[in-house]
């Protein structure tokens, strides 16, 4: 027994660590599957519904890309199957922004959804004006809008453009930077609603 015991007492070090390292795995990969689910469970309220309709038709990129997640055999231009697999990439999507009702989300690093109540698809004129009279702007391209049915939500999917969100930035602008950013962005707003009105009473 006082043989068990010593033995018992040499061992006990190593054995505590050993049963700490695997507590501490065990409570981080929980941790992972915790986060990883709740990323899961706030992307399903993005989700497409399966009554959605086209409002502009899906580009070939955009189908490819949903159908290379969808389990179907070959490929088929029927819209369920098109959303299932855009559903597929929307559960693992990245979360560019997120505010409200209303995201922005990679599918895909060349494709991104916005997703929302009420977003005004009224402006597709001005971005293809943009595109037009200023092409060195990085304006997106439209791959695709659908809206559900009997509902106000649309999921408008365009190219990804290049650069880093704003709102990444900000916290690290000092407030002068700030106040450029915004008197910017004014002239800007104003530029184009001067070259919208402009266009539209030719």
């Amino acid at each position: 027994m006082k043989d068990m015991l010593e033995h018992k007492v040499k061992t006990f070090s190593a054995l505590w660590e050993t049963l700490r390292d695997i507590s501490v795995s065990l409570s981080t990969q929980t941790a992972a599957l915790t986060d990883a689910n709740s990323e899961a469970d706030e992307r399903a309220e993005f989700e497409i519904s399966n009554n959605a309709t086209l409002i502009r038709p899906l580009i070939a990129a955009v189908t490819q890309a949903a159908m290379n997640e969808s389990d179907a055999c070959g490929f088929h231009s029927e819209l369920p199957l098109i959303i299932r697999g855009l559903n597929k990439l929307v559960a693992t999507s990245e979360a560019i922004s997120n505010f409200g009702s209303t995201a922005v989300l990679g599918l895909t690093p060349e494709i991104v959804m916005k997703v929302g109540e009420d977003i005004d698809i009224s402006h597709l004129h001005t971005l293809d004006h943009i595109k037009h009279h200023a092409p060195r702007v990085p304006i997106p391209d439209i791959r695709g809008i659908l809206q559900q049915s009997n509902s106000n939500r649309i999921f408008f999917l365009m190219s990804r453009a290049p650069g880093e969100p704003l709102y990444s930035k900000l916290k690290s602008m000092g407030e002068d930077e700030k106040a450029s950013i915004r008197r910017v962005l004014v002239l800007a707003r104003s530029s184009v609603l001067r070259d919208w009105s402009c266009a539209r009473r030719r």
